[in-house]
């Protein structure tokens, strides 16, 4: 049986409607399928321990699993259903970031709308991995990535346990011995740990750095790119990654 812990991350112990909504939806759907679902809050001030804490509960059960939401993050019920049909280990959402990339606008596009036109200025989560050619290709709406935000990801529990054998020197490295961290210790990893650039050769977010460590591990990303996200700021930024390839000019050749 499917077991999903819906994580739903958050600095400041509140969340957007967008996101409320998503998780509600998705609860309500998974029970008609049989889905087991719990959804979690966590809170802390520093995100790699927050993601680090989130994977320690998720170990804590018997979860198949892992589902992390962020609190800004609104997303269809179906995309979630995807990613879990989809059979990959690590999947998610190329999803906007909150802020415009305004060099890339070109206002002479006078063949644009103004959604388009403002999708322009978009700039996505995570990077798209081409072939030995140069290309994309997509794949049920999915294409191979390098790396992708975790204010959307899913990944399947046979990952985690894979890294923890991989991984031993970052067994207890994950969040600090607190209070509130003390009944979580015997599952205190640090995959999400950001990268150091004296150490890992770059210097890179918690994203960034789980993804890596799962590639050297011989594992593949996934990413959704045909999906429309929400992504909660002063602007709600939504969309997906192939319109806006589109808008830029791109051919794509969609399977």
């Amino acid at each position: 049986m499917i077991n999903i812990y819906f994580a739903i991350p958050t600095h400041s112990g509140t969340i957007t409607v967008e996101t409320a909504i998503s998780a509600l939806d998705f609860n309500k759907f998974a029970l008609q399928h049989n889905i087991a679902v719990r959804i979690v809050f966590h809170s802390a001030s520093i995100i790699s321990h927050l993601r680090n804490t989130v994977i320690a509960d998720f170990l804590a059960g018997d979860f198949t699993h892992l589902f992390m939401l962020d609190s800004d993050q609104g997303i269809e019920y179906s995309t979630i259903f995807k990613m879990i049909d989809s059979g990959f280990h690590v999947v998610g959402a190329l999803y906007p970031r909150r802020n415009f990339f305004w060099d890339n606008f070109d206002p002479s596009r006078s063949d644009l709308g103004i959604d388009d036109l403002l999708r322009q200025g978009y700039r996505f989560v995570g990077e798209i991995l081409p072939d030995k050619n140069g290309s994309i290709e997509v794949k049920s709406g999915f294409v191979r990535a390098k790396s992708i935000g975790t204010g959307s990801m899913l990944i399947r529990r046979e990952v985690i346990e894979l890294m923890m054998i991989r991984y031993p020197e970052l067994k207890g490295q994950g969040f600090p011995e607190e209070d509130e961290n003390i009944p979580r210790m015997s599952n205190n990893w640090g995959f999400f740990n950001p990268l150091v650039k004296s150490i890992d050769g770059i210097n890179a977010g918690e994203d960034i750095g789980f993804c890596k460590r799962w590639i050297d591990c011989g594992g593949e990303i996934w990413a959704d790119v045909v999906s429309n996200t929400v992504h909660v700021g002063r602007y709600k930024f939504t969309g997906n990654y192939l319109d806006y390839m589109r808008t830029m000019g791109a051919t794509v050749d969609r399977k």
